[in-house]
């Protein structure tokens, strides 16, 4: 017995979401701008000045200093409450 396929969902059911290009309009691309920018100053610090001794859990190893300035750019830069108007 071949099983029935469900119909497709009505336009009205499926969540709305905001689409890529909308979320960059919004602001969403300081996001990928703080977080480049955070991932770049992050990996410089590591790589120029950083912890020699290995002592330092985040800046001993560039890679880490990378993540950790990406996150902490991608903070800075992530889009607050709208503005009310």
């Amino acid at each position: 017995m071949p099983l029935e396929s469900e119909p497709n969902p009505p336009a009205s059911s499926i969540p709305n979401r905001l689409p890529f290009r909308a979320w960059l309009r919004n602001g969403g691309w300081k996001s990928i701008a703080f977080g480049a920018v955070g991932a770049v100053a992050g990996g410089a610090y590591a790589q120029l000045i950083g912890c020699r001794t290995g002592g330092c859990a985040i800046l001993s190893n560039v890679g880490t200093a990378t993540m950790a300035g990406g996150l902490i750019g991608l903070i800075f830069g992530w889009p607050g409450p709208a503005k009310k108007t």
